[in-house]
């Protein structure tokens, strides 16, 4: 349905014969004429027109609104989220502000764990040449009480072959013989005898007593007796003091033997503690080397983790400069749009003006020319 369709032709009555200029279409009789105002119908179909242009104008400058008002809403909520972009960019920066503060925390620790290590390594040394000296000390006392327990073991065995003192010992000990002692005896009482005997023979011969008389013969019977006599005696008693001194001295290198074998036993006990104390001080001074591995190991760590840790500060103000190049693109696009709507709501405005002049214009003409507005209008 056309605009012209709904404005009607306007009608206008008079009891005079009188006519307005223009005025075409006069029917009725005198004192009732009735007759088309075609001016007034034009202005009406121009009136209907210039309402659809009001309308069209008006709801394309609505619509343009509408747009600046939605690009004005879009800008509001593009700057809430520059403003959340924003503060997430400066949390981002304040994050990789704090792990920066947390990386030299880390190089420090790193750096002192490493001086400690490395401050290990002197004791380390020392604590082990003072456990291979305490060792080496040990290892020579037990030798020595081994010395003594074997200088020990060959007197108790009365080792002939034994060298150094308790070889001699041994040497002097089996000197002592109960038979060298009777042999001896015999050989004193005899060698005392033999003497009486000489002067005796000089005393009977300077007597004048004879040789082969029964005086004499008494008298050598008598020296026999007192020879033989003496002699057993003498060998007894030689022998029960060989004995004696070979028990004593048997006796003696017990005592000695027991001695040796105690100090012996003491000194491989002390040198055997000695060399458990040189061994568990060089296990100390592996231990701290071990230690001083594991520091290094954890200083290598601490680095690793500075490392990640700068690898994430560079993530972190990295994410931040995205979040503000964001929130910068995100102000372009609303200004953008706000600019696109407000050139929209402008070029509305002007081809409602254009319309609006373009219709004035056209349909004052139609107005003011009666032929055409009859030719429409019938």
């Amino acid at each position: 349905m056309g605009i012209l369709d709904t404005v009607k032709p306007v009608y206008r009555t008079s009891d005079s014969w009188y006519m307005p200029l223009g005025v075409y279409g006069l029917s009725g009789s005198a004192g009732n004429w009735r007759w088309k105002d075609y001016q007034a119908t034009a202005g009406s179909a121009a009136a209907a027109y210039m309402n659809a242009a009001d309308s069209a104008a008006q709801g394309g400058i609505s619509a343009a609104q509408g747009g600046v008002s939605a690009a004005n809403q879009a800008a509001a909520n593009a700057q809430s989220y520059i403003t959340n972009m924003n503060k997430y960019a400066g949390q981002a920066a304040q994050s990789a502000a704090g792990i920066g503060t947390a990386i030299t925390n880390v190089n420090n620790a790193a750096g002192q764990v490493n001086q400690t290590a490395q401050s290990l390594s002197p004791f380390a040394t020392q604590l082990n040449q003072y456990g291979q000296q305490l060792y080496g000390q040990g290892l020579n006392l037990y030798g020595y009480g081994q010395n003594y327990m074997g200088s020990a073991n060959d007197i108790m065995g009365l080792n002939q072959n034994a060298g150094g003192l308790a070889g001699q010992y041994i040497s002097a000990l089996m000197a002592i013989n109960p038979d060298r002692y009777v042999s001896m005896a015999a050989s004193d009482v005899q060698s005392s005898y033999k003497n009486v005997a000489d002067q005796m023979k000089r005393d009977l011969s300077r007597s004048g007593v004879d040789v082969g008389s029964g005086r004499y013969a008494g008298m050598w019977e008598r020296y026999a007796s007192l020879l033989a006599t003496s002699l057993a005696g003498a060998k007894t008693r030689a022998r029960q003091i060989g004995v004696t001194e070979r028990l004593g001295a048997l006796q003696s290198g017990f005592g000695v033997a027991q001695n040796l074998a105690t100090t012996g036993s003491g000194i491989m006990t002390q040198g055997g503690a000695m060399q458990a104390q040189g061994g568990g001080m060089v296990n100390q001074a592996a231990g701290i080397t071990a230690n001083q591995g594991q520091l290094y190991g954890q200083a290598g760590q601490l680095n690793a983790l500075a490392g990640q840790l700068g690898a994430s500060q560079a993530n972190a103000y990295t994410n931040a400069g995205q979040l503000s190049q964001g929130a910068g693109q995100l102000g372009i696009s609303a200004a953008g749009l706000q600019v696109n709507a407000a050139n929209a709501l402008a070029s509305a405005q002007q081809t409602a003006a254009q319309y609006y002049a373009q219709v004035s214009q056209g349909w004052g003409q139609l107005a003011g020319t009666g032929g055409l507005v009859n030719a429409i209008f019938g």
